[in-house]
């Protein structure tokens, strides 16, 4: 924290790069935009070789990328979508991180009104953190002009690009169904597949904050017939019991992470555990 501090008076003290060992651009889906019709409008960080930031949850240290949007009145942007990251184990700490590039997107909705044969403009200041051994706070403020045309165009560059990115997005787990309890110190989750499942013997599990499980690189599993079950100890700073599993399970099969959002039941209410 103290080296942020100080990079951060450096940064604002003088006119070096405000984004080093990075950079950001805003990108979209379309090169020519439809009124009325959804696009997908990206921020892309590119990060020097061995320079990381961070997932929506960094994990015991870090801190989440932020954009702050600008754009035209009437149009809508819906919330970030975040890639599964890399886990970080380093020194007895987890954290959640991207190297070399991401793509964080999110769903632009323009008015119906938007004016045929005009020119929007969408800006946005964007500021992370970019880590090696030591870390410095980023920012940059970006934009992207896009016209509004009749029939919406794909855009040849980044529309298969974030249609790529769209896969390394957390699943819902259709084929599965997913439980969480509380016992004793640890939060169990109980997974069953619909169909035949071997369990590996690790399995991976990011939240979305610090105030429920303790973060490890990956927890050891039990198997059960079609399902498995894991024990993750409560997090040793949690203030309050918790009540809400949220989060990424990672290493079921072939799917990039599923995305779970469970209530944290007493144990009782869910039988014996063996």
């Amino acid at each position: 924290m103290i080296y942020a501090f100080l990079a951060t008076l450096l940064i604002s003290g003088s006119s070096q790069d405000t984004s080093p060992h990075s950079a950001a651009m805003l990108v979209s889906s379309s090169s020519f935009v439809q009124p009325g019709v959804p696009f997908w409008l990206g921020l892309r960080m590119t990060m020097d070789k061995g320079w990381h930031s961070y997932w929506q949850f960094p994990g015991d240290s870090g801190q989440a990328t932020s954009i702050d949007y600008k754009l035209p009145p009437d149009w809508k942007i819906g919330e970030l979508k975040w890639p599964i990251p890399k886990i970080h184990p380093q020194d007895g700490f987890t954290t959640f991180i991207y190297e070399d590039e991401v793509i964080l997107m999110a769903l632009v909705t323009p008015p119906k009104t938007a004016k045929v044969g005009t020119t929007i403009t969408i800006s946005a200041n964007a500021t992370w953190l970019i880590c090696e051994e030591s870390c410095v706070p980023a920012r940059e403020k970006v934009s992207i002009n896009l016209p509004i045309a009749a029939q919406a165009k794909p855009s040849v560059t980044w529309a298969p690009r974030m249609a790529a990115v769209q896969k390394q997005w957390p699943q819902a787990p259709a084929a599965w169904q997913f439980s969480a309890f509380q016992d004793g110190k640890d939060i169990v989750l109980k997974g069953l597949s619909k169909g035949a499942f071997n369990p590996p013997k690790q399995l991976s599990f990011m939240p979305k904050d610090g105030d429920t499980i303790k973060l490890m690189p990956s927890y050891s599993v039990k198997a059960e017939p079609n399902g498995f079950i894991i024990r993750m100890p409560i997090s040793e700073y949690a203030s309050t019991k918790p009540t809400r599993l949220s989060g990424v399970l990672m290493g079921t099969g072939n799917a990039p992470g599923f995305e779970l959002d469970l209530k944290i039941s007493n144990l009782s209410n869910e039988g014996e555990l063996q």
